[in-house]
């Protein structure tokens, strides 16, 4: 096996050998899609700036630094490699090593970057990553924390922060929503997961049966840009928990929701007393459903057929109507501010009677239409979470049980996502906007362009490959015969 050092890429150093004949090893390499996108992390700063606010917990100068240990882990994320054992293997790019400083050489078992060396055919051992985590949940135990809370602490004090400034953006429109994260219902050791329970219809049957779903819960708040959005704040819980009792030290504290702002939620984070502090308080207008029950609905469903002629058709949607409806704050109790309800009214297809739904907002300036176009932003959101617990990202993908470790895979998830999403938003990556990863990645495969790596002793270079063509036909014969036999020992 070979393994990965230190060199320097001295392109004209490399060619110079190749004239002579006088070069180590030749290797195909190709572009793979966490390149652009790591690339884009190195030479924007994105990953200095990630690296240098992350809590290391190491308090010699480590042999691997943090900046690789990122690196390692985002573009693990975005080929695939979710396991900590795979991480140090997503580290093969020639270029990609180049920019990080570490330099390829093809070396004897044992010469990887830390001083004991590695056996694999990667620049350091999986064991550094969980040694290092194991290191982060202990300091957090010691302080009474659960285990992975610094990363939790990390991710919402510095990496929305970082991204949002990588693209000079401001979010004013911001998403809030929780999804559930399954694991094996019947793995009690999944570290401080929880179980709930819920009665599931049956085809063919009158009679529900009870199901059982063991996991945890991840609160996101998504922050919008110009194209796509960011994960700016995170929450995370079992997943029995409550969406609004896990979110609340959220958006009570999160610095991402500023004043003049708005927050997008549904139903499931309905409460009065979090709706009043973040519009009296923080200035920050929310806007959400109403649940069929409640008589604020009631009362805004009798107020609006009370004025026949004041429907409007619905903006975005045929056969339905919608009225706003002003002084229904008071028929919600604990809610302290002021709201307009947007009413909106369809016929049942078999009855025909009329049914009716409701969103607030605590916005008073927003007309009817305002708040069905402003709301409907919401279900965007539902897309990127079915993107994120694709077979493509893995965020629910856990090869542990242990908490730290699936804290940093899914905040590795996210910062690859955010990174993904932020380079969408640049000059250079405006061809990814509005892609999924998984379309990007089929396209990649279809236009792959494969390049050169070249190794001397001493450096190596990454070239165009009918460049090199073109300049190895032009050698001598002597020369030619040195290169083919470095080619046919490889392939031996």
């Amino acid at each position: 096996m070979c393994a990965l050092s230190y060199l320097k890429n001295s392109p004209d150093q490399v060619l110079d050998a190749l004239r002579a004949g006088e070069i180590s090893a030749i290797d195909v390499a190709t572009e793979q899609v966490p390149d652009f996108f790591v690339l884009y992390a190195i030479g924007s700063g994105l990953l200095d700036q990630l690296a240098q606010s992350f809590p290391d917990p190491r308090t010699q100068q480590p042999e691997i630094p943090m900046r690789l240990l990122l690196a390692a882990g985002v573009t693990g994320h975005f080929a695939g490699l979710y396991a900590l054992s795979q991480l140090p293997y997503a580290l093969h790019s020639p270029r990609l090593l180049a920019e990080l400083g570490v330099q390829v050489v093809v070396n004897q078992p044992g010469e990887g970057l830390s001083r004991r060396g590695t056996k694999e055919q990667a620049p350091f051992h999986g064991d550094v990553i969980r040694k290092f985590l194991e290191l982060i949940g202990k300091q957090d135990k010691e302080a009474k924390l659960m285990p992975g809370h610094s990363l939790i602490n990390w991710f919402n004090g510095h990496v929305g922060e970082i991204f949002c400034r990588a693209v000079d953006a401001e979010p004013i429109i911001h998403i809030l929503d929780c999804t559930l994260l399954s694991v094996t219902l019947t793995n009690e050791r999944y570290e401080m997961s929880g179980v709930t329970s819920r009665m599931e219809p049956v085809a063919g049957s009158s009679q529900p049966v009870k199901t059982s779903e063991r996991g945890y819960k991840l609160g996101t708040l998504r922050s919008l840009l110009d194209e796509g959005a960011v994960m700016s704040a995170i929450s995370w819980g079992q997943i029995q928990d409550n969406d609004q009792v896990l979110t609340k030290e959220l958006v009570y504290n999160t610095p991402h929701l500023k004043s003049g702002d708005i927050l997008l939620e549904d139903r499931g984070f309905l409460d009065a007393a979090t709706i009043t502090y973040l519009k009296a308080v923080r200035q920050v207008d929310v806007y959400t459903g109403l649940k069929k029950d409640m008589l604020t609905l009631r009362g805004a469903i009798a107020q609006a057929n009370a004025h026949p002629h004041a429907w409007k058709p619905h903006p975005t949607r045929k056969n339905q109507e919608i009225q706003l409806v002003s002084g229904m704050g008071s028929l919600w109790d604990g809610l302290g501010v002021a709201v307009n309800v947007c009413v909106v009214r369809c016929k049942d297809k078999k009855t025909e009677d009329w049914q009716y739904f409701g969103f607030i907002t605590t916005d008073l300036s927003a007309s009817a239409k305002r708040i069905i176009e402003t709301y409907q932003t919401r279900p965007e959101i539902e897309e990127d979470y079915r993107q994120l617990k694709s077979s493509s990202w893995h965020l629910e993908k856990f090869c542990t049980t242990r908490l730290v470790q699936i804290l940093w895979h899914v905040i590795l998830t996210l910062v690859a996502y955010n990174l993904f999403q932020i380079y969408a938003n640049t000059e250079k990556g405006r061809s990814f906007a509005g892609k999924t990863k998984q379309r990007i990645e089929r396209e990649q495969r279809r236009n792959q362009e494969a390049f050169l790596l070249i190794c001397t002793p001493q450096a190596f270079g990454v070239f165009e490959t009918k460049d090199m063509l073109y300049l190895m036909l032009g050698l001598p014969d002597d020369i030619r015969q040195k290169l083919q036999a470095i080619l046919i020992q490889k392939r031996e």
